[in-house]
C-alpha cells in the first residue's frame, strides 16, 4: 500500500468518474476508511494495514457496490472467487477479517445511522476453515544432508555463498529476511563471539561465511555496513566471481532470488521443490533444537512466540508430520525428458541471463538492471551505447525483443497471459519514453528558435 495515499482512498477504490456527484453518505464512509487505515498503520505492523487495504480494494472491485449495499450473498460470491484463485483458507480469513474490522469501526463510531444495528455482512458469512500450521513441514536428516551436499557441489563463489546462506538458515532458525539483510557489522567477533542479536553462530556457519567471503575476494576489504550475502553487481553481463568488484555489497540478495535458489537447489538434491520454502528451513532448525533438548521457552524465544500454548501446538504439529516425505524418488530431466536419479544432474549455469523459454528472470532483470549485455556487445564492437533518453528507448526495445523470443514458445494459457502482461507493460514504457523524447525535442527546437530571434532583434 502506498504510504502517501490520497485522503479519500475509498472513492478511488470505487472508480468514481470525475464528474460524478459524491453523496454525503459516501463521503462519510470515505473519510472513515482513511481514518481507519491510518489507525491500523499506527497500531499494528505495516503488513496489517496493507492486508486491510488489499481486502477492500479487491472486494469493491469485485462487487462494484458501496460498503453499505454489500450483502452476505456478495460476501459468499467473493469467497468463491478467492477460492477459484486457489488462495489458502488462512489467506481468505485475513481478507474477511479486514472487511469485518472496518464495518466494526464504522458501527463503533456511528458513521452511518441508516444502516441497521449490527450491520456487518463480513462477520456473519460462513468462513472457510483453516488448519493452523496445516502445511508446515521440515526436512529430515537425510533430506537436509542431501540439500547441503547438492549446494556444496558447486565450487564457484556463488555456490559458496549459497552454502553459507542456507547453512545459516538451517542452523539458526532466523527468518529469511533477517539472514538476507545481515551486515558484516552484525556478526561480532569480539572475545570469540560470533552472533547476531545475541545468538551465537556455530563454528560451522562461521567458517562457511568466511570461506565464501574469501572465495569472492571480499573478506579483506569488507566494511561493517556491507551486506554479507550480496547480489551480483552485473547479473546480466557476467557471473559474480572471485573479484570484490563483481559483488554489490550495498545491496542484499533479494527475497525473490533467495526463493528461486532454494527451489533450484532442492530440485538438484532430489527433493520435492514445490513443497519446500524458506519456512521449511526455519521449521527444520526448530525441530533440530527440540531434538537437541532445547526447552519450550528457548524455542519460543528464537521463534518470537510469547505464549507457551502456541509454541507447544506448533511443535506438536511439526512432530506429527511423517518423515522423509519431501524426498523425490524419481525426477524428470526437463532437457532430455528422461528419468534421472536424485541429485545427479550437472551444476546449472546461473549467469549471464539470456532470454529463453520460461527464463523470465532475464526479463525481470531487463526491466530494472543498469547493465545489459547488449550494451556491452556494442562496446566490444567499438560502438558506444547512446546517451540519455535514446539509451532508455534502446533498453525497452531490447527487452521487447527478449519478450518476442520467449513468445515463440508459448504453449499454455498461463504462459500466454504472462506474455501478454509483459508485452503491455513494455509497450507502455517504450511509448512513454518515445513521447518524452519527442516533447524534449520540440522544447529544444523552440528554445533554439527563441534564441535565434532574440539574436536577430539585437541592434
Amino acid at each position: 500500500m502506498n504510504e502517501n495515499a490520497k485522503p479519500l482512498d475509498l472513492l478511488e477504490l470505487l472508480n468514481l468518474d470525475d464528474g460524478q456527484v459524491i453523496e454525503d453518505r459516501l463521503l462519510r464512509w470515505a473519510e472513515a476508511f482513511q481514518a481507519w487505515i491510518a489507525e491500523r498503520r499506527a497500531r499494528f505492523t505495516p503488513n496489517v494495514a496493507a492486508d486491510s487495504y488489499t481486502a477492500w480494494r479487491e472486494f469493491l472491485a469485485f462487487t462494484g457496490k458501496p460498503p453499505w449495499e454489500a450483502t452476505v450473498a456478495d460476501m459468499e460470491m467473493y469467497i468463491g472467487a478467492l477460492k477459484k484463485r486457489k488462495l489458502r483458507p488462512g489467506t481468505i480469513q485475513i481478507r474477511l477479517a479486514g472487511l469485518a474490522k472496518f464495518y466494526d469501526y464504522c458501527l463503533a463510531n456511528c458513521i452511518d445511522a441508516e444502516c441497521e444495528a449490527g450491520f456487518n455482512p463480513a462477520a456473519v458469512v460462513h468462513k472457510p476453515k483453516s488448519e493452523r500450521y496445516g502445511t508446515a513441514n521440515y526436512l529430515s536428516y537425510k533430506e537436509e544432508t542431501a540439500l547441503l551436499q547438492a549446494i556444496r557441489r558447486d565450487p564457484s563463489p556463488l555456490g559458496k555463498r549459497d552454502y553459507a546462506l542456507f547453512l545459516m538458515l538451517l542452523r539458526t532458525g532466523w527468518k529469511a529476511g533477517v539472514v538476507r539483510q545481515t551486515r558484516w557489522g552484525d556478526l561480532s567477533r569480539d572475545e570469540g563471539r560470533r552472533d547476531r542479536g545475541g545468538e551465537a553462530l556455530t563454528e560451522e556457519v562461521w567458517e562457511a561465511v568466511r570461506e565464501y567471503l574469501q572465495a569472492s575476494g571480499r573478506l579483506a576489504g569488507i566494511l561493517p555496513d556491507h551486506y554479507v550475502f550480496a547480489a551480483s553487481r552485473e547479473a546480466l553481463v557476467r557471473e559474480a566471481g572471485e573479484r570484490a568488484e563483481d559483488w554489490d555489497a550495498s545491496r542484499p540478495l533479494s527475497h525473490r532470488q533467495l526463493h528461486r535458489l532454494l527451489k533450484q537447489n532442492a530440485a538438484r538434491a532430489g527433493l520435492k521443490a514445490e513443497k519446500i520454502n524458506c519456512h521449511t528451513l526455519r521449521h527444520t532448525a526448530t525441530m533440530r533444537q527440540v531434538e537437541a533438548g532445547a526447552c519450550v521457552a528457548a524455542v519460543g524465544s528464537k521463534l518470537g512466540m510469547q505464549h507457551a500454548r502456541h509454541i507447544k501446538y506448533y511443535l506438536k504439529r511439526l512432530a506429527g508430520r511423517p518423515k522423509g516425505r519431501l524426498r523425490a524418488r524419481k525426477r524428470l530431466d526437463p532437457a532430455t525428458g528422461e528419468l534421472v536419479p536424485p541429485g545427479s544432474e550437472e551444476i546449472p549455469s546461473r549467469a549471464p541471463f539470456r532470454a529463453g523459454r520460461r527464463n523470465h528472470l532475464a526479463l525481470t532483470h531487463g526491466f530494472y538492471a543498469r547493465y545489459l549485455p547488449e550494451f556491452e556487445w556494442l562496446a566490444e564492437e567499438g560502438k558506444e551505447p547512446p546517451p540519455g533518453m535514446d539509451r532508455a528507448i534502446l533498453r525497452w526495445r531490447i527487452v521487447m525483443r527478449r519478450i518476442t523470443i520467449i513468445g515463440r514458445d508459448v504453449e499454455d494459457l498461463e504462459d500466454a497471459l504472462y506474455y501478454l502482461r509483459l508485452v503491455g507493460y513494455c509497450s507502455v514504457r517504450l511509448l512513454k519514453a518515445i513521447k518524452f523524447q519527442q516533447t524534449m525535442n520540440k522544447l529544444q527546437m523552440k528554445l533554439r528558435w527563441d534564441a535565434f530571434f532574440e539574436e536577430r532583434r539585437k541592434p
